[in-house]
């Protein structure tokens, strides 16, 4: 249990290199090991914690192979069911689910079945699965999901999110977050439609690609390619070369507000 505590933080990113060496393991029916030694599981109420995490379900099951080089076991596999929660309280940031699954050879944890993602930066909901990948620090979403940055909903079918860590141990930041297929941005003054999204964290900077349409209410554009300025409230139209473009302007009634999409919780 407590080599599975540190491959979960550890493909999380959710802890510094050093870490502290106490580890609490409470569990209610102890940990049991088949006779080959190529799976360990504990059920009941699992809480496992070391250093700021805290990981709690109500299943885990460890699955080991032998190392070709060394002879001995490794782990090459860990699955968590049920009510799964793991929480770093000092960033206040934590992850839910139903199950995970570690994947030891892809350095991965992927959280399926209503996975939720809460950041202070990012939160992201309604996916089918989010992936969190160490080695390239990247969290992936599959499945139509929504993000929820501040006062901006993002809707697409895929997305990706990267972090990196900041001057502070511990400190992981949200950067970037890149939206592909019927992506919808929704902010307090406007709505924008496109295929494409790239959104950065750090300038308020948005990009939308492909069958682009900006809302708001004073009208409608229309372009393949836009920048949008959360800070400003100002989005264009521009070309590849990012000279201004030709667009479609379509103007909208004034007394038809402009409203979120209606599925929408923020």
């Amino acid at each position: 249990m407590w080599l599975s505590c540190h491959l979960y933080c550890q493909a999380i990113n959710l802890f510094p290199e050093k870490l502290p060496e106490d580890t609490q393991i409470d569990s209610d029916n102890g940990l049991t090991c088949d006779q080959q030694g190529r799976m360990c599981h504990a059920q009941g109420h699992i809480r496992v914690k070391r250093g700021n995490l805290v990981l709690t379900c109500h299943k885990v099951e460890v699955y080991f192979n032998k190392c070709p080089q060394t002879g001995q076991q490794e782990i090459s596999q860990i699955l968590a069911f049920d009510n799964i929660r793991i929480e770093d309280k000092v960033d206040r940031y934590y992850v839910t689910a139903q199950k995970l699954v570690y994947n030891h050879s892809q350095n991965t944890v992927t959280l399926s079945h209503q996975p939720y993602l809460n950041h202070p930066k990012l939160i992201i909901k309604n996916a089918t699965a989010i992936t969190f990948d160490s080695l390239n620090f990247q969290t992936r979403v599959t499945g139509r999901a929504t993000a929820v940055n501040q006062d901006r909903i993002i809707i697409a079918n895929n997305m990706t999110a990267l972090f990196d860590h900041g001057s502070k141990q511990n400190d992981l930041s949200f950067k970037h977050l890149r939206a592909l297929g019927d992506v919808i941005i929704s902010t307090p003054r406007e709505i924008a439609r496109a295929q494409v999204g790239l959104f950065d964290n750090v300038t308020q900077q948005v990009e939308l690609r492909d069958h682009v349409i900006i809302t708001n209410n004073d009208g409608q554009v229309q372009g393949q390619k836009a920048l949008m300025d959360l800070n400003t409230g100002v989005s264009r139209m521009i070309d590849s070369a990012n000279h201004e473009n030709r667009i479609k302007i379509l103007m909208i009634p004034q007394k038809k507000m402009l409203r979120a999409p209606q599925n929408v919780k923020s």
